[in-house]
């Protein structure tokens, strides 16, 4: 009979579908991880990514078994790098240890031999 579909035809039957696999749990899972995902691309205006696989393995004759398995891959937060200089021993400091700072030039007691000003 061509035009007529049956239940599991047509637009939405995916949909229909997914709501028995695993009793509904499937179903439910995704869309509280979909949702997750949406709250973390607003929050890091970045994109993230929601995969549904299927695994799909034989039981009896006639018979499968379908197991999903979901993925999230959140947006990581943008985050700022911070400029640091070298100074003697390795260690790292904000200040340029090369670079005479006014103290030093008037004659006030100068910056530590790792760069930072004492207080």
């Amino acid at each position: 009979m061509a035009g007529k579909r049956g239940p599991d035809e047509g637009p939405g039957a995916f949909g229909r579908w997914l709501q028995k696999v695993e009793k509904g749990d499937l179903d439910t899972r995704l869309m509280g991880e979909l949702r997750a995902l949406v709250a973390a691309v607003e929050q890091n205006q970045r994109k993230g990514v929601l995969t549904l696989t299927l695994e799909v393995s034989p039981a009896t004759r006639g018979k499968v078994r379908v197991a999903g398995i979901v993925g999230l891959k959140e947006p990581k937060p943008i985050t700022e790098d911070t400029l640091f200089y070298v100074a003697a021993g390795c260690d790292l400091v904000t200040r340029d240890p090369a670079q005479l700072v006014a103290e030093e030039l008037l004659g006030y007691e100068p910056a530590d031999s790792a760069g930072e000003r004492k207080d």
